[in-house]
């Protein structure tokens, strides 16, 4: 039993030493398989406009997401920013250089810094965060970043099955390489980007398969003649917690309701009973 004081743990990792990590209110909690050890994050200078008492303060801000890229492990916070661990957890720092400097286009950038980190990814080698402020992202392992700024922020963020940086914005549906970050806005064939209607989150599916949540609808963003054509993946009035594509083909995907699989890339699911 994880001895948690307040706010609970809602994100896991198994890390490439076997230990068991679980985020927690303004820290960790590692495992070696007996006992839990909690490790806190140091404190971030906040902005101001993000401290509130209804919120409480950004250091204590629980984990919304960790992942492990270049030997280190990496978890983001809401308004604490991006911290990285080089001991498999004891110990963390924040992250530096993922803010800054954010390229609008190849010849004009601004400086800015984030407030707010909403989703982490990474494909073991490279690691990208959301931010109110666009992408940032390391292809060395967290060592240096380079940022792109996008209008109004991103929800969302993934790496595809070619590396390819996805993110999710109010704006639209943007991609760029991380080497470079010359981010484009994509076109998908069947979507018609609104004020009103517009992707929340981001998943990553098998093969060249991208999978967004629009208006709590599940919806599969296929490669079609060089470019992506969006197709209804069965599943309305849902909200997708995690998704993970099978080595056999297979998807899992969990929801704040049910478990569901699917055989058929996505284009149709099955609940499946847990114990």
């Amino acid at each position: 039993e994880i001895p948690v004081s307040e706010g609970g743990c809602a994100v896991l990792l198994r890390t490439s030493d076997g230990a068991l990590l679980a985020g927690g209110a303004g820290g960790v909690y590692r495992s070696d398989g007996k006992t839990w050890t909690r490790y806190g994050f140091p404190a971030k200078a906040a902005d101001p406009s993000v401290i509130s008492p209804q919120h409480g303060a950004p250091e204590l801000d629980p984990v919304i997401a960790m992942t492990e890229s270049g030997g280190n492990v990496f978890a983001a916070t809401w308004r604490n920013g991006l911290l990285r661990s080089r001991d498999g957890g004891r110990s963390w720092e924040h992250a530096e250089g993922n803010d800054g400097v954010y390229e609008i286009t190849p010849s004009h950038s601004v400086t800015a810094e984030y407030r707010y980190v909403y989703a982490l990814s990474s494909d073991g080698g490279r690691v990208a965060i959301a931010t109110d402020r666009g992408f940032s992202a390391s292809v060395d392992g967290g060592e240096t970043w380079k940022n792109s700024y996008v209008n109004s922020g991103l929800f969302s963020v993934l790496f595809d099955r070619e590396g390819t940086l996805w993110g999710v914005s109010r704006n639209g549906v943007w991609r760029c390489a991380p080497e470079d970050m010359n981010v484009e806005d994509l076109e998908i064939e069947g979507f018609e980007w609104s004020p009103f209607s517009y992707f929340t989150d981001l998943f990553r599916g098998s093969g060249g398969t991208v999978f967004g949540v629009m208006d709590n609808e599940l919806h599969r963003l296929l490669p079609k003649d060089g470019g992506h054509v969006m197709e209804s993946a069965s599943l309305t009035n849902i909200e997708v917690l995690a998704l993970l594509a099978l080595s056999d083909g297979g998807i899992l995907m969990g929801t704040s309701k049910a478990f569901y699989r699917s055989d058929d890339g996505g284009s149709t699911w099955k609940e499946i009973g847990l114990p």
